[in-house]
């Protein structure tokens, strides 16, 4: 038994060595647990990760960005057709003013021609009294008169007044006067009329054109159907912020939409290096398992080389002490034995 010791030995020192790499296995396992844990973890991360760059991409389809585009330059044109219309309107309501006061111009201009009218009747009535009863001054009985070329004049204009040419004179002065006065309140009531016509033909397009664009406008708008363009305007803006909000947010959602991108290139690269590190520890695993296999094996072997009473080294130590004691007490008995038979 004493000579099968370096075997034991060996088997011992092989059994502490399949201990040790069991423990190395025992913590590698751990690892694989760990890194499996942590890598699913992760790739339920990257899911949701990728549903939320599913939904931002949906946010900020391109063609959904396009119409939102669209409707706001849409709206721009149709608050800018708005404007003009405020603007066109501002200028009936100006021209219905001007309207008025050329019709109150006109009334004016017609009250003075009729006035001039009368002043330049009864001047012109004043200088021909004069002049008549002037010429009268020159009838010679049975001579014809140098007006009508009558010889009889039984009722002759009044003689006594003495008429100077002086007065002929000025009375033809006032009449030249009335009848410029005249003239020029026609031509004022001409030019006021006038007047009158073109505002009332401007107007008259200007509230046809002003209807015609403002039933496009609410036709193309899809606007309630209503005149007041203070509404009108507040509905379109309100359109257009309603617009400009989704257009922000959408924008807003781009940006989330990159930092998701980025935040995904990294859990990818996360996930595939617990891949690379789970797939090392996998190939470590299958080398020990291995290495372990071929162990107890050997070890196998050298324990069917040993006495199957004493299959392990602290077993045959003992029993080896054991027959040490053994052989020391039958040693001294012995040699007590032979002292014994030396005194007899």
């Amino acid at each position: 038994l004493a000579s099968l010791l370096p075997r034991y030995q060996e088997t011992a020192a092989l059994k502490e060595r399949i201990q040790t790499e069991q423990q190395k296995l025992a913590k590698l396992q751990k690892s694989q647990q760990q890194v499996q844990t942590v890598s699913q973890q992760q790739t339920v991360l990257l899911e949701k990760t990728a549903q939320q760059i599913q939904s931002l991409q949906q946010q900020t389809d391109r063609q959904l960005i396009e119409k939102m585009l669209e409707e706001r330059s849409t709206g721009q044109a149709l608050l800018k057709r708005l404007q003009d219309l405020q603007s066109k309107h501002q200028t009936i309501t100006d021209q219905q003013a001007s309207l008025q006061q050329a019709q109150h111009e006109e009334k004016l201009a017609d009250q003075h021609y009729q006035a001039t009218q009368t002043a330049f009747q009864e001047a012109d009535q004043k200088h021909a009294a004069l002049q008549i009863a002037e010429l009268a001054t020159h009838l010679v009985p049975g001579q014809p008169c140098p007006v009508c070329g009558s010889i009889d004049q039984p009722q002759p204009g009044n003689l006594a007044a003495k008429i100077s040419r002086d007065e002929i004179q000025a009375a033809g002065v006032v009449l030249k006067q009335a009848r410029q006065a005249l003239d020029d309140a026609q031509a004022q009531k001409v030019k006021a009329q006038e007047k009158t016509v073109n505002l009332t033909q401007q107007l008259t397009l200007l509230k046809a054109e002003y209807t015609t664009e403002l039933t496009k406008l609410r036709h193309d708008s899809q606007l309630p159907a209503t005149d007041d363009l203070a509404q009108l305007a507040a509905k379109l803006q309100e359109r257009m912020n309603e617009t400009a909000q989704r257009l922000k947010k959408t924008q807003a959602a781009i940006e989330e939409l990159k930092q998701a991108q980025q935040e995904q290139q990294k859990q990818q690269q996360t996930l595939d290096e617990l891949t690379a590190q789970q797939q090392k520890l996998d190939h470590d695993q299958q080398l020990l398992t291995a290495q372990l296999a071929g162990l107890n094996g050997e070890l196998t072997a050298k324990v069917k080389q040993l006495p199957s009473a004493y299959a392990d080294l602290s077993t045959a130590k003992k029993q080896l002490h054991d027959w040490q004691i053994q052989l020391q007490d039958y040693q001294q008995k012995k040699d007590q034995n032979q002292t014994e038979l030396q005194h007899q």
